[in-house]
């Protein structure tokens, strides 16, 4: 397995979340108080620049100036370009946290992440919005991930290996824009159907209240009383959930029982949505679990193991379990630890580092700053952990090296 190129991960990366992001601006913009749009060329644009001025930046210093610099051009920009101030404030306080995570840990594995959760947020916008911008959004979101991907291995690898991976790649853009094209051409069908099979839904779910109603007037209710809920709603459509977002909201004449159901529905999406982030979360959370190293869940404590022989050695009957991993550049070992028993050459209990490479046959010539981590209060900058990050790739590659000789 070879790891993708440092620079190509974090800009791929940072970019696919900014696009992400649009969605929830989207969202907010027409389904709140507020009421504004934003104008889709001009938010990539802001996340573009963002990305290159975080990157300067970084080079220019280790401090939080520069970003809040950063963070208030940025803002400024956006206003410029026709992106309402809330929304540029907030996108810029945004860009610069995501991209102060990607400084820490630079390849985050959120691809596939980043596919779904923009999948299922761009299939709840086309169910209440006819706007082209969440098809574009989408498939960019698709070709920034798949192509930023590829690319970041492919200028990984050797010359050789790149002559035989430039079909794969031109097949890769041609079939992506084939797919691109053939997705914009299906929107208006996709939607329709998605928005009649809620339609359906919604009057299926409207005759049930009306049912319900219908049945506390003959239990001697007086269903009349429920005025205020009429009130309530003055501004909620009629009978039509689904609209595009430039049609004027209805008169509000409805019936009692019709506005109670749209509320009700309303209330129902809102779930609907809820229950998309609390899914998404905890498909993150199991995703994060998978990828720790059993060395984050131990204590420092003494534990009894049995005595157990194999053919080339045997373990201790006592052992110290190791702490557990404080800090980013512990758990990107930890990860490569994990990486290297994933491979067969994992490290045996108790077995020092040195002992441990020297036995897989790995040349560590930066091993003295996981230990100035480890075994000290010591905290490495941005150009020592930068080149720890780079040594852990170069030990992938030798261990996967040596896995595709076997």
């Amino acid at each position: 397995m070879i790891s993708g190129n440092k620079l190509t991960v974090v800009s791929y990366q940072f970019v696919s979340e900014g696009l992400a992001f649009f969605f929830f601006l989207f969202l907010v913009g027409r389904w709140s108080w507020i009421s504004l749009q934003v104008p889709l060329l001009s938010f990539i644009t802001v996340v573009i620049l963002s990305l290159l001025f975080f990157l300067g930046a970084s080079k220019l210093s280790s401090s939080f100036l520069p970003f809040i610099i950063v963070a208030v051009l940025l803002a400024g920009i956006g206003v410029v370009m026709g992106v309402p101030l809330v929304f540029s404030l907030i996108l810029s306080g945004f860009l610069v946290w995501r991209y102060l995570l990607h400084e820490q840990e630079p390849d985050r594995e959120n691809e596939r992440f980043m596919l779904l959760f923009t999948t299922i947020i761009a299939f709840v916008c086309m169910l209440f919005f006819a706007q082209p911008e969440i098809i574009i959004v989408l498939a960019l979101q698709y070709g920034v991930i798949i192509l930023g991907y590829f690319f970041s291995h492919y200028i990984e690898v050797s010359k050789s290996d790149r002559k035989k991976g430039k079909k794969k790649i031109v097949m890769l853009i041609l079939g992506f824009a084939a797919g691109a094209s053939g997705l914009a051409a299906l929107f208006q069908p996709l939607r329709l159907i998605i928005t009649s099979s809620w339609q359906a839904v919604s009057m299926v779910f409207l005759k049930g209240i009306q049912g319900f109603f219908f049945i506390l007037e003959h239990t001697g209710f007086e269903v009349s009383e429920i005025e205020p809920l009429a009130e309530l709603n003055q501004e909620q459509e009629g009978s039509e959930i689904l609209r595009d977002s430039d049609e004027p909201p209805s008169s509000g004449d409805a019936e009692p029982s019709e506005q109670l159901a749209e509320a009700a529905q309303a209330g129902t999406v809102v779930l609907l949505i809820v229950g998309i982030i609390l899914i998404l979360y905890i498909m993150y959370r199991l995703r994060n679990k998978k990828r720790s190293d059993r060395v984050d869940r131990q204590k420092l404590t003494y534990k009894s193991y049995a005595l157990q022989y194999s053919d080339e050695d045997h373990e201790s009957v006592w052992r110290f379990n190791r702490s557990p991993a404080d800090g980013p550049v512990r758990k990107k070992f930890l990860q490569f630890e994990n990486y290297a028993q994933k491979c067969g050459y994992g490290r045996k209990y108790n077995e020092s580092l040195q002992n441990w490479f020297e036995r897989i046959g790995i040349t560590a010539e930066n091993l003295h700053l996981y230990q100035k981590v480890r075994y000290g209060n010591e905290q490495l900058s941005n150009d020592e952990t930068s080149l720890f990050y780079d040594e852990i790739r170069k030990w992938k590659k030798q261990l996967a090296g040596k896995e595709n000789k076997e």
